[in-house]
């Protein structure tokens, strides 16, 4: 067995590399570290304050339905937060985000079983704040 390293003794290899990011069409240049064999891209882009809005004002009204709190990702100007049931029925709702240019959302669906998904209704011109709005008290009865 070999003998355990502290964390500050951890090897780390980094190498750079040019890699063409094919959604975007252009060269950036990536950064993967190696610690302790497992391989990562760094540096991970942060989330945008308008997903995070999402999370923060959609997780009061989701959790109580049994939905996990949400998870965020995003591109340069296409986000999604995705709430998954906490009771592991592969069910998700699903929100869409597009800067255009301030942040908005562009669709809203309920994703489970084949026979449990749709697409829930929601004001697509207006800002994000007024969208949340609504949201949060159109879905308990929504989802209901």
């Amino acid at each position: 067995m070999p003998p355990a390293r502290s964390a500050a003794s951890k090897e780390r290899r980094c190498a750079r590399s040019a890699v063409l990011d094919e959604f975007a069409a252009r060269l950036i240049t990536v950064e993967r570290c190696q610690d302790d064999g497992m391989w990562s891209p760094a540096p991970v882009p942060p989330i945008p304050s308008a997903l995070n809005l999402v999370v923060e004002i959609l997780d009061p009204v989701l959790t109580p339905l049994g939905f996990a709190p949400g998870q965020a990702g995003a591109s340069e100007r296409q986000g999604q937060v995705i709430f998954c049931s906490a009771d592991d029925e592969c069910v998700d709702l699903v929100v869409d985000l597009e800067a255009t240019p301030d942040w908005r959302i562009t669709d809203v669906r309920y994703w489970g079983f084949p026979s449990d998904r749709w697409h829930l209704d929601f004001d697509e011109h207006a800002d994000l704040a007024d969208q949340l709005r609504h949201l949060a008290q159109s879905l308990p009865i929504d989802l209901a």
